[in-house]
């Protein structure tokens, strides 16, 4: 049950990207583009700390 809810989440943060990149590749206004770019940025971070969090959790279940 951990690995879909881990999948579903991924799928998710990777959604948001792509619609921040998206966003920024076709506009041109810069208050735009600067909230876009916090949520690429956040949504990076939150991707990397879920699979940090995720690799956690395996290593302990395999001891």
């Amino acid at each position: 049950m951990s690995y879909l809810l881990f999948l579903i989440r991924t799928a998710a943060l990777k959604l948001l990207a792509l619609a921040a990149f998206t966003v920024l590749f076709f506009v041109n206004d810069i208050h735009l583009m600067s909230i876009f770019t916090g949520l690429l940025v956040g949504a990076g971070v939150l991707w990397v700390a879920d699979g940090i969090d995720h690799g956690i959790i395996a290593l302990r279940e395999r001891k």
